[in-house]
């Protein structure tokens, strides 16, 4: 929608370019990690059913699977985005990608 992405431009458009954020929506029914100008996308919004996920060439994670997203923060300022997938036919779930989203601090 149109409106969105114009409110999305200007939220974007008034932070410090210097800082990276953690961005985390829940409306799509799938999950997803996108990374774009420093900043990190979290869509994990896929409990009940499952939606197709568009390409995206800042996309570094997507799946159309059920399961969820564990953000860890670290006292040094850094952080690690783990991502779980639930498989109903299998009746199984798992660690499915892990990365280190934010880098520590050297401060």
């Amino acid at each position: 929608n149109h409106r969105y992405k114009s409110l999305r431009e200007d939220v974007l458009n008034g932070l410090d370019p210097n800082s990276s954020l953690i961005f985390l929506a829940g409306h799509e029914h799938c999950l997803q990690y996108i990374t774009k100008n420093g900043n990190h996308f979290l869509v994990s919004g896929s409990g009940s059913k499952q939606t197709p996920i568009a390409n995206n060439r800042d996309l570094v994670y997507g799946h159309k699977s059920g399961g969820f997203m564990e953000v860890d923060f670290y006292k040094n300022k850094s952080a690690w985005l783990t991502v779980y997938e639930v498989n109903p036919e299998k009746k199984t779930s798992g660690k499915e990608f892990s990365r280190q989203i934010i880098k520590k601090s050297d401060n």
